[in-house]
């Protein structure tokens, strides 16, 4: 190419068709199928940055079910259309918090589940990535209701009470009754 791509594979007339690879002037790479001269069916494109996607193509465009993961060990599993994450998918982050869900426009949004790397999850609903409306929190501490705005928290209220703090309301009294010796 003119612009200093180099592609190695088969060719349909002047348009690369089947299983090629191109490395683009940018320094990026991509591994798979080709149709008309566009990234189609399935592949894997490397970034210069080290990111990488493995999945589906469209029309030269993630499309479909597909991997994405960064050098920083960010990894999205799930859908993909216009290059974008959307439909349904898991982003981990390289603390281990997750969210899976359902993703619109790259970003949370629906009723989904952020599980914190401690075991802290939250379910509730999401929007442009923010949690926003009705959720419930469970920590080690208890359970909680809450209301969230634009990802401000707006109001909690407290469902139940710690584990430990439940099983020991309901042991017996050991300070009354018999002695032991």
């Amino acid at each position: 190419w003119a612009n200093g791509d180099v592609y190695e594979g088969p060719f349909d007339g002047h348009e690369p068709t089947g299983q090629g690879v191109r490395r683009f002037a940018n320094g990026d790479r991509y591994e798979g199928e080709f149709k008309v001269g566009r990234l189609q069916g399935q592949g894997t494109y490397t970034f210069a940055d080290g990111s990488r996607y493995v999945g589906a193509f469209k029309k030269g465009l993630m499309e479909g079910q597909g991997v994405y993961t960064r050098p920083g060990g960010e990894r999205y599993t799930g859908e993909f259309r216009d290059n974008r994450r959307a439909g349904t998918g898991t982003y981990v982050w390289p603390n281990g918090d997750r969210y899976s869900g359902p993703f619109a426009d790259g970003e949370p949004n629906g009723t989904g589940t952020y599980r914190h790397a401690d075991g802290t999850t939250y379910v509730g609903e999401f929007v442009n990535g923010k949690k926003h409306g009705s959720g419930r929190l469970t920590t080690p501490g208890g359970e909680f209701r809450q209301r969230w705005e634009n990802g401000n928290k707006t109001a909690e209220e407290r469902i139940t009470a710690a584990a430990a703090a439940d099983a020991a309301a309901a042991s017996p009294d050991r300070t009354s009754g018999s002695s032991s010796p």
